[in-house]
């Protein structure tokens, strides 16, 4: 080892000859040794019941999931905005309540002719007035379906051989309705032509 000489001072060595530094021994803490648990067999009885609770809860949580996310939805909009509309139209496809034109639908899955008057036809129009017509007729059909409770009070079969069938909603004739707002004329034996 080097020294480091002052002239004046005393030095002293930092590692006599023949003197080897010592260090304390670390002590090493004996280990305990650790004892595996010996695993518990469960019955089959107590496998069952695990397997019951796990289902159920995992049907709660579903459940859980489910109110919460209705919840969020339904107030984050108006009820009448969340809600669809009952009858739609037909035009997309066969549906369950649908309006075919002014004076036809279905209604719970059976398609109805309704009863008290007739209205302008859209796929078999004559001219575009009757196709204009027939789609407001269709329009207002839609909306007057959708404004209450939708009641079939009974069919008839006029002598053209088509059943017709009165329509309610909320008490108020369907047909009639439809011809006091000028979309529908009264039903007069049989269909009319719209193109005059």
């Amino acid at each position: 080892m080097n020294r480091l000489v002052k002239p004046g001072k005393r030095t002293v060595a930092l590692n006599p000859p023949g003197s080897r530094i010592r260090r304390a021994p670390v002590q090493v803490q004996p280990q305990t040794p650790v004892v595996p648990r010996k695993a518990r067999v469960r019955t089959r009885e107590e496998e069952l019941w695990l397997g019951v609770a796990g289902i159920v809860a995992l049907a709660s949580a579903c459940a859980a999931l489910i109110v919460g996310v209705s919840a969020i939805t339904r107030s984050s909009g108006s009820a009448s905005a969340a809600e669809p509309e009952r009858f739609s139209h037909c035009y997309s496809g066969k549906r369950q309540n649908c309006v075919w034109d002014g004076d036809t639908a279905n209604i719970d899955g059976e398609r109805v002719e309704i009863a008290g008057m007739d209205a302008p036809e859209v796929s078999g129009a004559g001219c575009p007035d009757e196709r204009r017509r027939g789609i407001d007729a269709a329009v207002r059909l839609r909306d007057l379906l959708n404004s209450g409770e939708v009641k079939l009070l009974g069919t008839q079969r006029v002598h053209d051989g088509r059943t017709l069938t009165k329509v309610e909603v909320d008490g108020r004739d369907v047909g009639a309705a439809m011809v006091a707002a000028g979309v529908a004329r009264e039903y007069g034996g049989g269909p009319r032509s719209w193109c005059d």
